[in-house]
């Protein structure tokens, strides 16, 4: 892959991907008139004066142009990947590449995150800093957040301070979006725990589900949860509200979640694990993998990041085994590129009881088969 500045000559280009993105992505999450409000603010007039100010770049693969990102200031704009060529690792590309020219320069990093970004956003270290709207021709109300992180200083969360110690605190937001896969043919009975006097776990109930997006993620993002749960879960919710559990503390208020999901209706999946932050240490989050593992269908799979420290350190006790091989579907396994991280911030013995396994290819396979992710 080769990223340069884009020329006015690769305004044609700049501007297909863009609209071609627009166009095929966003009716899934925006009424018309937005949608024609995006196309609209896109247009090439719109365009060619930020390649003029050379704050527009291109990224290549093979001679072919796969996706564009502008940077301008200390923001981040117009990231987009044509739709048949996303999946496949340009987006995060393109993000590092920004993230770090802005990052380096500035200290920080400013974006506008659509509905269709907003998730990745926040798993990168984003945070919402305003909330703005827009009042489209049509009468459509369109809303979207301004979000920031600090460059090279993450919240300062357990594994973030990992980072920090090992002397990796500016890897900790470029590699938020690497992914990594596990499997788990048989959970190791040995890691299992008992929940703490005072707690419980019970399937989410239906009207429940707002309660669940806000312990899924972080409160302001609990919107993009929900949009999940309509575009995913909600075709089968009788399913997902037997498989859904949350986990109570002893006022009666969610401290935890986790769920196992059939994805792409073929391989069964772990997702959506957190345990609130002012409940972290008590052992809860061992005591939920061990409830919802108990009863699962095996193998279990899932997709962590190598910022998760913590959580894969867990997952590793419980016998989950990273998955080898170049790809999961449309997705890079960044495997190779995260073990040297991880042998760095990890505690010795831990990363030594890591282990690794060749699946058969049902994850692979069922990935590959799907346009839309639920993995």
């Amino acid at each position: 892959m080769e990223i340069r500045k884009a020329s006015p000559a690769d305004l044609p280009m700049v501007g297909f991907i863009t609209r071609r993105t627009i166009q095929e992505v966003y009716p899934h999450y925006y009424p018309r008139g937005a949608v024609e409000f995006f196309l609209d603010w896109h247009k090439d007039k719109s365009i060619l004066p930020d390649i003029e100010r050379e704050e527009v770049y291109l990224l290549f693969d093979g001679g072919m142009a796969a996706g564009t990102v502008t940077l301008h200031g200390e923001e981040i704009t117009r990231l987009y990947v044509q739709p048949g060529l996303q999946g496949r690792g340009y987006g995060r590309a393109l993000l590092d590449f920004a993230e770090r020219s802005i990052g380096e320069r500035y200290g920080k990093i400013r974006l506008e995150a659509s509905l269709t970004a907003a998730v990745l956003y926040w798993k990168r270290g984003y945070r919402v800093v305003d909330t703005l709207t827009e009042t489209t021709e049509h009468g459509d109300v369109l809303c979207w957040d301004v979000m920031e992180k600090p460059w090279g200083s993450a919240n300062l969360c357990g594994d973030f301070d990992s980072f920090c110690k090992a002397g990796l605190a500016d890897l900790y937001g470029p590699i938020g979006n690497y992914n990594l896969f596990m499997s788990c043919e048989e959970p190791d009975p040995g890691a299992f725990r008992e929940l703490p006097e005072g707690y419980s776990i019970r399937p989410c109930w239906r009207d429940e589900v707002d309660l669940w997006a806000e312990t899924a993620a972080e409160k302001q993002y609990a919107p993009y949860v929900l949009d999940y749960y309509k575009r995913v879960y909600a075709k089968n919710e009788e399913e997902f509200f037997r498989r859904c559990l949350l986990l109570w503390d002893e006022s009666g208020r969610p401290a935890g979640t986790c769920l196992t999901w059939p994805a792409y209706g073929r391989v069964n999946t772990l997702g959506w694990f957190r345990v609130l932050p002012e409940h972290e240490g008590k052992g809860l989050g061992r005591a939920l993998l061990t409830k919802i593992l108990r009863g699962a269908d095996m193998p279990v799979y899932l997709h962590t990041q190598p910022t998760s420290v913590r959580a894969i350190k867990l997952y590793s006790d419980f016998g989950f085994r990273f998955i080898t091989g170049p790809a999961i579907g449309h997705r890079r396994n960044d495997l190779d590129l995260s073990l040297p991280l991880l042998r760095r911030v990890m505690a010795g013995a831990d990363y030594e009881r890591l282990r690794f396994t060749e699946t058969d290819g049902a994850l692979h396979n069922a990935a590959l088969s799907s346009e839309q992710s639920e993995f």
